[in-house]
């Protein structure tokens, strides 16, 4: 038995495990999106992805690399925990571009629960529209963070695990 106690550590998946149960993925505090016609900036802020709260300390500059002629670019912030874990660098959190001609042309995210042993969870931040190699406009996707509330036909006495219910009367 462990918990959040004095002198006690707890695990990241322990932790993001309780995160997951209270938000769904999504912006907590700033991380606004700007683009230029080669990069895209997530500024100062925080978010959750898959209970893990991320900050960015300050802005982040992703570069749009070997972008298509014309189409959509899909920027993904990845969890890889098959990267070794560092103390000095955060090895296992990178951002990742996917690229296609139609903007529903993308393959689905890979989403491993990774508090229960997954290894790879991708986040979509956003849509980056491309012509002539270059970013036009880019339309942020990811939300801002949710309690997962549900109301609807739950009776006292229902449990399922990772998720608020509100029992109305």
């Amino acid at each position: 038995m462990d918990g959040v106690f004095e002198k006690r550590t707890r695990s990241a998946e322990q932790d993001g495990g309780a995160y997951q149960a209270f938000a769904d993925d999504g912006v907590l505090r700033g991380c606004t999106i700007s683009s230029t016609a080669d990069t895209v900036a997530i500024a100062k802020g925080v978010m959750m992805v898959c209970g893990r709260i991320i900050n960015f300390d300050s802005a982040e500059t992703v570069a749009v690399n070997n972008p298509i002629q014309n189409g959509f670019g899909q920027l993904k912030l990845v969890i890889n925990l098959n990267e070794p874990a560092s103390e000095s660098n955060l090895n296992q959190l990178y951002f990742d571009w996917a690229f296609s001609n139609t903007e529903s042309g993308f393959a689905a995210l890979q989403k491993d629960d990774i508090n229960l042993g997954g290894k790879i969870y991708e986040y979509e931040l956003g849509i980056a529209t491309i012509q002539n190699l270059k970013v036009t406009s880019f339309k942020r996707t990811a939300p801002i963070a949710a309690a997962p509330v549900h109301t609807g036909n739950v009776k006292a006495g229902d449990s399922r695990p990772g998720r608020i219910w509100i029992l109305e009367h």
